[in-house]
């Protein structure tokens, strides 16, 4: 069966300038492992706990001090997400490390920059080590997994997902990078589907 949407064509380089943004491809194998659906679903969103994410990271480069300033994530009430672990201490890799999951869900609510989690979860996939690019001033960085089902399962969404621990309280809090819909697909029984997530710096596909 050929592609639903041909991917966009990695050799080309991406254009300088042209802003940054998260490109997923989507790959669907049948039992035998030959390719029944792929799609490249353009234009997903970083999200604003990834930026809170990022930023209580990066105060700790101007200051060290923990109580100068506190970063408050938001649910998707929009109140906001309290918490030593996700507010601060994600700039210790030890409350991190390891915690990077792609989530595979079945909504198709569309993607809003306060998605605080995967609507209809259905399976979690442990990633591979994420691959850095570049192409001139273009940075991209791609992180891709696959999940297999035994059963045929029906899959719409996706989302990159970090997971930090607080000690204090032994809690954990998840903090989503992007998440999307995408055109529904049903893997087969036996099947699998390979996610793959390209965050653009500085310039996208032409």
């Amino acid at each position: 069966m050929e592609a639903a949407t041909e991917p966009q064509n990695t050799e080309i380089p991406a254009t300088e300038g042209n802003g940054s943004g998260i490109d997923l491809r989507v790959t669907v194998r049948d039992a035998n492992g030959e390719i029944v659906h792929q799609e490249c679903k353009e234009g997903d969103l970083y999200l604003y706990n990834w930026a809170v994410w990022l930023v209580g990271i990066l105060k700790f480069g101007f200051n060290a001090m923990v109580s100068t300033k506190y970063y408050y994530g938001l649910r998707r009430d929009n109140t906001q997400r309290s918490g030593y672990g996700y507010v601060e201490a994600v700039a210790n890799g030890d409350y991190w490390a390891g915690g990077g999951k792609i989530q595979i869900g079945s909504s198709t609510q569309p993607a809003s920059i306060l998605d605080f989690a995967i609507a209809v979860p259905v399976s979690e996939i442990t990633p591979g080590v994420p691959v850095i690019v570049s192409t001139g001033n273009v940075v991209k960085v791609i992180i891709s997994g696959t999940a297999s089902f035994a059963s045929q399962t029906v899959v719409s969404e996706a989302g990159l997902v970090l997971t930090d621990l607080d000690y204090s309280n032994n809690s954990t809090y998840k903090t989503l990078v992007t998440r999307d819909t995408f055109t529904a697909v049903t893997v087969p029984a036996g099947g699998s589907i390979t996610l793959q997530f390209e965050l653009w710096f500085n310039g996208m596909p032409s």
